[in-house]
């Protein structure tokens, strides 16, 4: 059974998202956690192991970009989606380096919901159908791999590696 943690210091989108995974996605309400800060996002996954993270990028104690390095320290292949209101490419590049999988721009809109849960249940077929070669799994877990191992802080150690993510980011252009 799918376990959704929502990170988000806005108690107001926590509900937002809660209501459209319930009333629009079928996910159950006690199969939902909620954390308002990076910190406490990375305590319940740690404690959790939920199945998917819609994570803010901008919150207080810790932000986003810090959390996901948590999480994926702690799950490399843990399913984490980046669900924010910065449009910044930037911000875009370092979280999927670093192991998000999806990015969500606010508002949120349940069609958007809908399909970063089915690129969750269907992630192996998705990556096949973005690469005409079909190893872009492999790719996308050495790349989730090596960002646990040495986290993406400047923009330099981006540019070379833009090369390996351009998939997962092509859905916001």
């Amino acid at each position: 059974m799918m376990t959704v943690l929502i990170a988000d210091d806005v108690f107001l989108l926590r509900a937002m998202l809660k209501d459209i995974l319930v009333k629009q996605c079928g996910v159950h309400p006690d199969n939902i956690i909620e954390a308002k800060d990076g910190l406490a996002a990375s305590r319940e996954y740690k404690k959790s192991k939920p199945s998917i993270v819609f994570l803010d990028i901008l919150m207080p104690g810790q932000n986003g970009t810090d959390t996901v390095k948590d999480i994926i320290a702690i799950n490399p292949n843990a399913h984490i989606v980046m669900c924010t209101a910065s449009a910044d490419k930037a911000n875009v590049r370092i979280c999927t380096l670093n192991g998000a999988r999806d990015y969500i721009l606010k508002p949120l809109n349940p069609e958007r919901i809908k399909k970063a849960l089915y690129k969750y249940e269907h992630w192996d077929e998705y990556i096949k159908q973005i690469t005409p070669e079909g190893n872009r799994a492999r790719l996308a877990a050495e790349v989730a791999q090596e960002a646990s191992k040495k986290p993406v802080d400047s923009f330099a150690s981006i540019a070379a590696e833009i090369k390996a993510t351009k998939a997962f980011t092509r859905d916001i252009d």
